[in-house]
């Protein structure tokens, strides 16, 4: 009974001095790091069409305000890290509005603090109207665009003005590149540049302005370069210049998008032109996953397509066989490429 009663008297002694003791929490050792594996948040990236801000669209906004082109469809887009467009057109400090039917653009110097407050963040330059008022309507734009926040990569003669920038712990690059009759472009250094980067383990996403005006089909110099493209390492390639959506092609682990036809335009003539594809991209460290976002164009007002079953039934009719169930799905995911997933080789000699 004796030793039951002195057990006792030392539960409860060491009862008091737990309750009244600090533990301080034993540091775990740097190195234990290492093997704790790194997460990285996606990165979404919203992804459109041209965007043109002149001519009659430019009227448009000087009657329903300046955010109106953007006003129906900012909401699909407002959390998205990156948004992205094809700005089809030069930025000018002495701007005269464009006439409707001609095709000389150039846009008010607001228009770079326009799309910044409307959420756009990363514009592609590469195009065939960027140079549309010279060196200096480019060098005022690129200037315009910096002074809003808004990175831009690309240049409408040159393989040039690459963005390579760091999202959510993950390495992007971006190479924009102007590729229609209009530019002598030098495909073989595109495709070098491509590969470096590739080289580097990055993620590399090219734009291309290219192929046939108002053509729902890509033409085969377009087809042979891409695959050349995703050969040499591009992850994604995204299309302009058709203002029309032309297929979406998966070859060797990776999306072309011939081209995402208009986002904001004033091309009121056919249902095509008044039709686009935008997108959201996510990047995670092993995988891709693309959302179709199909739109109308009313009035040069993007608007997300209310019935887009005949849109989606003919997109997946001329795209690749692999993807028709998912185009119509809306939704697409690859596996993300590295470099063992190359080719090692284009099969075009672009030395010539």
């Amino acid at each position: 009974m004796k030793k039951f009663g002195v057990i006792t008297v030392i539960f409860f002694a060491l009862l008091i001095a737990l309750s009244t003791t600090s533990f301080v929490p034993v540091p775990i050792e740097a190195g234990f790091n290492k093997f704790i594996p790194e997460v990285k948040k996606p990165v979404t990236m919203f992804m459109s069409g041209d965007i043109m801000l002149g001519r009659y669209v430019e009227t448009l906004m000087k009657r329903e305000g300046d955010d109106y082109p953007f006003e129906a469809i900012k909401e699909v887009y407002v959390e998205s890290d990156l948004v992205f467009g094809n700005l089809e057109g030069p930025i000018r400090t002495n701007h005269f509005q464009t006439p409707d039917n001609t095709m000389v653009f150039s846009f008010r110097p607001e228009t770079g603090e326009i799309l910044s407050r409307n959420g756009f963040n990363i514009m592609t330059l590469a195009n065939n109207h960027t140079f549309d008022k010279a060196q200096e309507g480019l060098d005022e734009t690129q200037q315009y665009l910096t002074d809003a926040g808004i990175d831009y990569f690309g240049h409408p003669k040159d393989v040039a003005d690459v963005l390579e920038k760091e999202v959510n712990g993950h390495d992007l690059v971006f190479i924009g590149l102007h590729d229609t009759f209009l530019n002598d472009l030098d495909r073989g250094a595109a495709l070098t540049l491509v590969r470096d980067y590739k080289e580097q383990k990055k993620f590399v996403m090219v734009s291309i302005h290219w192929g046939a005006e108002y053509k729902l089909v890509s033409n085969s110099t377009q087809q042979d370069f891409a695959r050349d493209l995703v050969n040499y390492g591009a992850d994604v390639v995204i299309g302009h210049h058709p203002h029309v959506v032309q297929e979406i092609e998966e070859y060797n682990g990776s999306l072309i998008f011939y081209s995402l036809g208009n986002f904001i335009f004033d091309q009121y003539f056919s249902k095509d032109t008044q039709q686009g594809l935008a997108l959201e991209m996510t990047i995670e460290k092993n995988k891709l996953g693309f959302e179709l976002i199909p739109v109308d164009i009313i009035r040069s007002q993007p608007i997300v397509m209310e019935d887009d079953k005949e849109f989606l039934l003919e997109l997946a009719d001329r795209s690749s066989e692999s993807i028709k169930l998912d185009i119509l799905n809306k939704q697409i995911e690859l596996k993300r490429k590295t470099k063992a997933d190359l080719f090692p080789l284009s099969n075009t000699d672009y030395s010539l």
